[in-house]
């Protein structure tokens, strides 16, 4: 809290939930930073999201003699397609957040907030974390999205800590800042806050765009927007835009006998012309 009176920009990586990912189940965090970041503007919500443009992953199962490597879409490792219009997410296409909880901002005066990443339309409040195995029916919830799943933050900050008299919580806490060295706001400062960690650990970076949503957060932090446009120029994966039932449905169905009615077509048209070039030749 300090640390961000006295000015230092701070991204907060917030998750929810512990996650085995062995046994598929999460437990409740408790990481006591909820009502802190509430009172800078934004609230992490104590659930998980789930969505169904999401990314595969792959389990072994055993069938008899045999094990088998199965790829198998998995919403909550959602695909997030949805950006604001942040310079942090201009260059970016698509970001996965493993194991994400939802944000809710908290609209306060003198503070400018930005949504960074939002989940699809086709995105869920999932009420069973007991048990996340892949291999279950997943049924989309009652709480439809799309959900906030990344801020950023500019502008005015009080103190969590205004008028409290603090006290150490164990004997091995930090120093408490004297009273005279404790600041109670600062007029101008920023923040991230990010609804999951994991999208940085080392089995998420093989998605590129995972990296530069992270950097080009630092970048802003420090005020450098300038590196942001100039980071993403090698070769990423862009999502397939989502169309309707309907559009699909003439895609495929104009795939299948549009080409062969075409091709056809143009043979009939080329047997006619070639036709009417020999009678002229006998004639």
């Amino acid at each position: 809290d300090q640390a961000l009176m006295h000015g230092k920009k701070i991204i907060f990586l917030h998750d929810s939930f512990t996650v085995d990912i062995q046994s598929f189940s999460a437990q409740p965090l408790v990481t006591g930073l909820a009502d802190l970041l509430a009172s800078y503007g934004v609230r992490p919500e104590a659930n998980l999201v789930a969505d169904l443009q999401n990314r595969a992953i792959r389990v072994q199962s055993t069938q008899g003699y045999f094990t088998i490597v199965n790829n198998i879409n998995y919403p909550y490792l959602p695909i997030i397609t949805d950006f604001g219009n942040s310079v942090i997410t201009s260059s970016l296409h698509a970001v996965t957040l493993p194991f994400v909880s939802s944000l809710r901002v908290e609209e306060q005066a003198d503070l400018q907030s930005e949504i960074l990443l939002r989940s699809s339309k086709d995105s869920w409040i999932t009420d069973n974390t007991s048990n996340l195995n892949p291999f279950q029916q997943i049924a989309p919830g009652d709480d439809e999205g799309p959900f906030t799943l990344a801020v950023a933050l500019k502008g005015s900050f009080t103190s969590y800590y205004q008028g409290q008299e603090l006290q150490p919580e164990t004997e091995i806490s930090t120093s408490i800042p004297d009273a005279g060295d404790r600041l109670n706001s600062i007029a101008d400062n920023r923040i991230v806050v990010v609804g999951s960690s994991s999208f940085i650990q080392d089995d998420m970076l093989t998605d590129e765009e995972n990296i530069d949503f992270f950097l080009n957060c630092i970048d802003w932090l420090a005020q450098n927007e300038g590196l942001i446009s100039i980071r993403s120029k090698g070769f990423v994966q862009i999502p397939i835009d989502e169309i309707s039932e309907s559009r699909a449905a003439v895609i495929k169905w104009g795939t299948i006998f549009g080409m062969p009615v075409g091709i056809i077509g143009f043979a009939l048209i080329r047997f006619r012309l070639r036709k009417k070039a020999t009678e002229r030749v006998y004639r």
